[in-house]
């Protein structure tokens, strides 16, 4: 019964932490001027510039 009562404010825990956290917003993070990494990846993506960052390449590249 012991180990129940750890385990179930263990998890009770956790979970209030998890409420008490704030969120984070990765489309948040500038790569550029005004260009948000989630708009770089869709310009990428798209081969067309997309809300300040320029448009990604046909051809691909390969990371060394």
């Amino acid at each position: 019964m012991k180990t129940f009562i750890t385990l179930l404010i263990s998890i009770s825990t956790a979970f209030a932490l998890l409420l008490l956290a704030s969120p984070v917003d990765a489309a948040d993070i500038a790569v550029g001027g005004d260009c948000s990494l989630a708009n770089a990846i869709t310009a990428a993506s798209r081969d067309q510039a997309v809300k300040g960052c320029p448009a990604g390449s046909a051809a691909r590249e390969g990371l060394d």
